[in-house]
């Protein structure tokens, strides 16, 4: 019988208790009282802003080049996931109807997440997906302190410009820290609104998963529609990316945000299977080399790729659910490979590659 450590979800909020922690923040008027709630040293926001520090590394794209990841240090990592929490809060008491990524889901409510943002595409017969071009980094520092200093927040300018600090490096939205996400959905809103507008008027469905923007409709989606699009985004201020940009027309397979569109229901595409397969295969592979050579359990780059797979597969959960024979399936892969026959068995089965005799 198979095993696996499964990750326990925190517990969820209710709507009111949401709306009270919200409430709790917007009434923040000053750096202690923001300290105190976020349960922080006194002036510590001061220093974490004229402190902050980040590690810089590149990570490969999936279809090519590289993506820089600015990763904050664990100071200023802490502060800025406790601050974080509290703009999930503020968040979903403004969010957008067609804004579906990082978005907090209270108790007996259908999430908004990477599914429910491709559900709504299910049954339309063209599609169009766009991308923001390097979408944090085109936020900036003074439309961060833009949202804080206005609506729903209405912080003093001293305490918008030290939080707007805190959250940005170089000037603008970092790639790695925790409150990009949802700071960037703040900037969306006044996009969304527009349109979602537009959307409705031309019988068109409309979502946004963090920058990637789906278009869909039984009817065809056309280029003077993607004109109309194109100029409300740079309205906004926001560029797009041009290769990114993908049509679908009538019975072509659609995906939104990687996930395939299928008749009824969204599946996990075959290319993700694929890969996992390859992961798995490997992650077996090593393991096994461990045993035999005794350097099981003291390595680092194994435990995070045991990681990373396990999140691979409780990610088919999310999308087919716990109960689907694929997760399942996938679980006890899992098992198999991290628990490989004994060592003495390992060492015969290895020796098959070796013919000494010929040497």
């Amino acid at each position: 019988m198979f095993w696996y450590k499964k990750y326990i979800m925190p517990k969820k909020l209710t709507c009111k208790q949401i709306k009270k922690k919200a409430s709790q923040f917007i009434n923040c008027y000053n750096n202690n009282q923001i300290e105190h709630l976020l349960k922080l040293p006194r002036f510590s926001l001061v220093e974490t802003a004229l402190n902050k520090a980040y590690y810089y590394f590149k990570i490969p794209k999936a279809k090519g080049g590289f993506r820089e990841i600015e990763a904050p240090t664990q100071d200023l990592k802490k502060t800025q996931r406790r601050l974080n929490e509290y703009l999930q809060y503020v968040y979903y008491n403004v969010q957008t109807e067609a804004a579906y990524g990082f978005i907090i889901n209270p108790r007996k409510q259908i999430p908004k997440n990477i599914v429910s943002n491709a559900q709504k595409h299910l049954g339309n017969d063209y599609l169009l997906n766009i991308d923001f071009d390097d979408f944090f980094h085109q936020i900036s520092k003074k439309e961060v302190f833009t949202i804080f200093k206005n609506a729903p927040f209405y912080k003093s300018n001293k305490v918008a410009n030290l939080l707007a600090k805190i959250c940005t490096n170089k000037q603008r939205l970092p790639m790695g820290a925790p409150t990009s996400p949802v700071l960037s959905n703040f900037a969306c809103i006044d996009l969304d609104k527009e349109l979602q507008n537009w959307a409705k008027q031309n019988n068109i469905t409309y979502t946004r998963f963090v920058d990637d923007l789906s278009f869909s409709s039984k009817q065809k989606i056309t280029q003077e529609h993607y004109q109309q699009i194109n100029k409300i985004t740079d309205k906004h201020q926001f560029k797009i990316d041009m290769a990114k940009t993908k049509w679908f027309i009538k019975k072509q397979i659609k995906q939104v945000t990687g996930l395939v569109l299928g008749n009824d229901k969204i599946e996990i595409p075959p290319q993700y299977l694929t890969e996992l397969d390859k992961d798995l295969h490997r992650l077996q592979k090593t393991i096994e080399v461990q045993i035999i050579t005794g350097n099981i359990h003291k390595s680092i780059i194994t435990k995070k790729f045991k990681q990373e797979i396990m999140g691979k597969i409780n990610f088919i959960a999310v999308v087919m659910g716990y109960d689907s024979d694929l997760y399942t399936a996938y679980l006890e892969r899992y098992d198999n490979a991290i628990n490989p026959p004994e060592k003495e068995q390992l060492s015969l089965r290895w020796m098959h590659f070796s013919n000494y005799e010929n040497f």
